[in-house]
């Protein structure tokens, strides 16, 4: 029954994925964009080795260890835009303080930003925010055509989250809560290898201050995420066109082959079946116009 709904669910994702590809404009080239949400903790990493009893004296940890960050994370299937898209690092007040944040300003890497709010979780404000901030580092490639891959987190389906990526000119393609495991870059490639990377270098620490953390986790979004090519991973995945091995996962859900499929525009009924159940969509916003055949275009 899982496969069966993950074997329609996956035919319509990768059937508008392709008719989004098939509708970037004359002289403009596809690049696919993953962006996702990831807790990052504060609390430390389990050590390594054996406690002696009675050799050492147990340490209540600090509030401000206790608590978590955001982490907005983006990967590309492009090497040379990589190192230039947005990490943003999403924190409450009280677990960054004013201060603090203001003597971060001149550590940070010019594409990590650090954002206080009421909330460190992601919001519908928040990440329009980042739509802008994404737009902005993609201007120096205005041959592009961005294609964002998101999942169905209630901050990335909000209207004003659609209205503004359509109108910084960005193609959306879906993924369900259900095919994040197999079709999401980001889930299947890199958020476990980036947190035990950034429990590693936490781990070897000295200083464990707020500011000692913060500069560790600045140095992990550029080290590990940025400075690499994550152009496997969407190839693997079966999102672009490249001669990869396909992914173990989608092996799996396959076993006799991927299907060929042709270009699909999703109907209404594709995107209830997308989008999670309970929730009220403004269609009208990720459907542009009727044609002709009864299928609906999607918004670009």
């Amino acid at each position: 029954m899982v496969a069966t709904c993950a074997n329609g669910q996956n035919d319509i994702v990768k059937g508008s994925i392709c008719d989004l590809v098939v509708r970037v404009p004359a002289g403009k080239q596809a690049v696919f964009i993953n962006v996702d949400e990831t807790s990052i903790s504060l609390a430390r990493p389990d050590l390594k080795g054996n406690i002696v009893p009675g050799k050492c004296s147990l340490q209540r940890k600090g509030k401000r260890t206790r608590g978590a960050l955001t982490h907005v994370a983006s990967i590309c299937n492009r090497s040379d835009i990589q190192p230039c898209l947005p990490q943003v690092i999403l924190s409450n007040t009280r677990v960054v303080s004013q201060k603090l944040a203001k003597s971060l300003l001149p550590l940070q890497p010019e594409t990590v930003r650090l954002v206080r709010g009421k909330t460190g979780w992601s919001t519908a404000a928040s990440f329009v925010e980042y739509l802008k901030m994404l737009r902005d580092a993609l201007s120096l490639w205005p041959e592009i055509q961005p294609i964002l891959v998101m999942d169905c987190a209630p901050a990335h389906l909000a209207d004003s989250v659609i209205e503004a990526a359509n109108n910084q000119g960005f193609f959306t393609a879906v993924c369900p809560a259900g095919l994040t495991p197999l079709l999401q870059p980001l889930d299947v490639y890199c958020f476990q290898g980036y947190k035990h990377y950034l429990a590693e270098k936490t781990r070897d620490a000295v200083d464990l201050s707020m500011s000692s953390r913060m500069q560790i986790l600045f140095g992990a979004c550029t080290t590990y995420l940025s400075r690499r090519s994550w152009k496997f991973a969407f190839g693997r995945l079966q999102l672009t066109d490249e001669q990869t091995p396909v992914s173990r996962g989608l092996q799996d859900v396959f076993p006799a082959g991927l299907p060929t499929l042709d270009p699909q525009m999703p109907t209404h009924e594709d995107l209830e079946d997308l989008f999670p159940s309970r929730r009220t969509l403004n269609h009208s916003e990720w459907i542009r116009v009727p044609l002709r055949t009864g299928r609906l275009r999607l918004r670009v």
